[in-house]
């Protein structure tokens, strides 16, 4: 049917010819089938303008390669085989086609992929990017540029809290020791929402720059979320004369998070076991000192005094006193529980058994 054509009139002209002599006939034979392979169906022709249309769309600087594109546009058109054939190859070369920033995008993802939201403070500005669209090479780049920003504002979470609430980069201290130290990671805390059990098998224990090997120098219980450094390897750092600090680490997304353990040689023979919380204030008990930051709500101050006292009852039924420093001042918890009258502190230290007076 002649309309199924985009241009017809080739063969009705060849239809026109005479055929009078055979030479005639000969010729006219040729031409009816010169104008038949000629023709080009309306679908086909379609179809080709679709996809010129659909190009002409397109910037070749958007794309890693646009050569298939190129070279697909410059094929012949001269007839329904040629158009179909073209209209097949533009359609592969655009649909081949990578974005010039797709690699560094799907680097952006990879990098987001190996982080965990509730190990950051707000992950929002993260989720917000990975949801933009990614349809032209603009907006592939300003995708990229925001996961990348978004992650490079994130800000850690406490990683773990260390026996009575130490928030992450602070400090757990083991005066001396005769048993295991045993480090409690009770949660993560979250904007004030805890995240229970979190994973310990992804930590590194290190002693300064040295890793410590698992089993060997310390052990993790992920069911009681404990961390135990052995008194074994414990018993080998008590005999140097200053602190030594052991850190927990764990990497997330190229961001750290630490926990410190600081081990301290033995003092006066004394084999007491004595942690202390860092933070703004001191308690003092005994020959130790305690840092505390009463102002945050996970630490109840008169739990921890009377839990101080009652572990310094044990020796020869004597009563360590515990002294509480606020601002400059130090007062008697124990005679003075309203902290009315603050103490001299030469007369505290008298005997100088106050060793870490100076501890903030």
């Amino acid at each position: 049917m002649s309309t199924d054509y985009v241009d017809y009139s080739a063969v009705t002209t060849a239809l026109a010819l005479p055929e009078t002599t055979n030479t005639e006939i000969t010729a006219k034979t040729t031409a009816i089938n010169n104008a038949i392979a000629g023709l080009i169906t309306v679908v086909a022709n379609t179809n080709l303008t679709t996809a010129k249309t659909a190009e002409t769309a397109l910037l070749s600087t958007d794309y890693v390669d646009y050569s298939a594109v190129t070279t697909a546009l410059a094929l012949p058109e001269t007839t329904n085989t040629e158009v179909v054939a073209k209209t097949t190859a533009i359609n592969n070369a655009i649909a081949g086609l990578e974005f010039a920033g797709q690699a560094a995008l799907d680097a952006a993802k990879t990098a987001e992929s190996g982080l965990l939201s509730t190990d950051y403070v707000d992950y929002s500005a993260v989720t917000t990017a990975l949801a933009l669209p990614e349809t032209t090479n603009t907006e592939i780049v300003a995708k990229t540029t925001a996961i990348n920003n978004a992650i490079a504002g994130l800000i850690t979470a406490n990683l773990s809290e260390i026996s009575a609430s130490v928030a992450s980069g602070g400090t757990f201290k083991q005066f001396m020791s005769t048993t295991n130290a045993v480090i409690n990671i009770t949660e993560v805390d979250i904007n004030a929402n805890p995240v229970a059990n979190p994973n310990l098998s992804a930590v590194v224990v290190k002693n300064g720059a040295t890793v410590l090997t698992l089993t060997t120098h310390y052990t993790v219980d992920d069911t009681a979320n404990t961390i135990t450094i052995k008194q074994s390897y414990l018993d080998t750092l008590l005999s140097v004369d200053s602190p030594v600090t052991i850190t927990i680490e764990k990497t997330a997304g190229g961001l750290s998070d630490t926990v410190t353990l600081i081990v301290n040689p033995r003092v006066s023979g004394d084999d007491r076991n004595v942690s202390s919380i860092t933070g703004n204030n001191i308690l003092l008990v005994g020959d130790y000192a305690f840092t505390l930051d009463p102002t945050n709500v996970e630490y109840n101050l008169n739990n921890f005094i009377i839990a101080a006292q009652t572990a310094y009852t044990t020796d020869a039924g004597v009563t360590y006193k515990v002294y509480f420093k606020v601002g400059t001042s130090w007062y008697d918890i124990n005679n003075d529980p309203n902290m009315l009258t603050a103490l001299n502190v030469t007369t505290i230290n008298s005997d100088g058994l106050f060793k870490y007076l100076d501890m903030q």
